[in-house]
């Protein structure tokens, strides 16, 4: 065996020697086809492949001088075919570099007029306009004859008691702009006053804030909506058992917060939420630009890093924390990797929040690259059942 091995060598260098002092193109095949004129070597088969040099990295770099487009399988390492350019060994296939953007094109003819929008709310009433200049005085009458005066009448008593300063009426109700109240106080048009207070028992607690609206029961409990400085904005208190626990706030920015007192966002809620309906994001076409596609999806989700967590409420015992174990990321962690999904509350801790949504985006890209991986390697692995 080791003699025709060897017998098979001697007959291929001389085949290749005396091909080559001839200047003619050599065919490796199982058919017996002429080779390829262009093609100094024309190996063709359809149950057998080329095996090029395999090395490992190290073994590759230790190739003294290499030709360049010489060429070899690297086993280690990122495992795949490299070719040396003159200057350094590049891996086939690889993605090169990001060409230039190109310029942009010529701008689209204009869409069809979308649907009126929901009428927005009437703006401020505008400021009363100069006075008209004053007419000319008509003519004055003729005075008509005095009528001859009548009795004066006997004076009527007043529907109200005095008590010092104070008046008070208990017989009904009293309407202020109406002839048949309905209520204890009945105003037919606007009040203006700088404190109003309403409730159904003088004894009512209050919150110390002078402009506030107060409502009671007999039950005991109250609800307060009071209007505070300019820093505290709009509160919601209520009050059960002696005490007052301000529940909703809307704050001077125009944010809205649900148990806490400093919404770093349009709405904060310190607590849970539930729904009967999924969340909503805003993601119509016609209002994004600058639209790319996700590059290497697989290797974002790659350098995520899932984890299981419980919640620390020695950080801020005001927060609403529960003592349920959790799965989740951690917000600095993923603004390395996916910054878009990362927000940054105003509050003093700066707290940052993660919006799980917009991770979906990435790991939708990573499973459809996945996906055209296994296609290939199934299309590989399917020729070597064929053969």
């Amino acid at each position: 065996m080791k003699k025709l091995h060897s017998l098979g060598i001697i007959l291929l260098l001389n085949l290749l020697l005396t091909t080559g002092a001839l200047a003619q193109s050599i065919g490796v095949n199982s058919d017996g086809a002429a080779p390829d004129a262009s093609a100094m070597l024309d190996v063709s088969s359809i149950v057998k492949g080329l095996l090029i040099p395999r090395m490992t990295l190290a073994q590759r770099d230790l190739i003294t001088s290499p030709a360049t487009g010489l060429m070899v399988y690297q086993t280690d390492t990122t495992p795949g075919f490299y070719s040396y350019t003159g200057s350094a060994w590049s891996q086939l296939g690889a993605t090169g570099p990001a060409g230039a953007t190109g310029a942009t094109g010529s701008q689209g003819a204009t869409g069809a007029t979308g649907e009126q929008g929901v009428a927005g709310p009437t703006g401020t009433k505008g400021d009363t306009g100069a006075t008209g200049a004053q007419g000319v005085a008509g003519a004055t009458g003729s005075q008509g004859i005095q009528g001859v005066a009548g009795a004066t009448g006997a004076t009527g008593a007043s529907p109200f008691t005095l008590n010092g300063t104070d008046a008070y009426y208990t017989a009904g109700n009293v309407g202020i702009g109406t002839t048949a109240p309905t209520t204890a106080l009945d105003v037919n048009g606007s009040i203006t006053s700088t404190a109003v207070n309403i409730q159904r028992a003088s004894s009512a607690p209050s919150v110390g804030d002078a402009s506030c609206i107060l409502f009671s029961n007999t039950g005991g409990g109250y609800y307060d909506l009071i209007q505070g400085g300019s820093a505290a904005g709009m509160q919601f208190f209520s009050y059960v058992g002696g005490g007052w626990t301000e529940r909703m706030r809307i704050a001077s920015s125009g944010n809205v917060g649900i148990g806490t007192t400093t919404p770093g966002y349009t709405l904060h809620v310190n607590g849970s939420v539930a729904g009967t309906s999924a969340y909503n994001n805003l993601s119509d076409a016609r209002l994004k630009k600058d639209v790319q596609p996700i590059g290497d999806a697989l290797a974002i989700v790659g350098a995520l890093r899932g984890v299981t967590f419980n919640w620390d409420k020695t950080v801020d015992p005001s927060m609403k924390l529960d003592d349920r174990n959790h799965v989740g990321f951690i917000a600095q962690e993923v603004e390395t990797v996916l910054p878009q999904a990362v927000s940054t509350a105003t509050d003093a801790r700066q707290t940052k929040s993660v919006a799980y949504s917009e991770v979906i985006p990435v790991l939708t890209e990573a499973i459809k690259q996945l996906k055209a991986e296994n296609n290939a390697l199934k299309v590989r692995l399917d020729a070597l059942e064929a053969r």
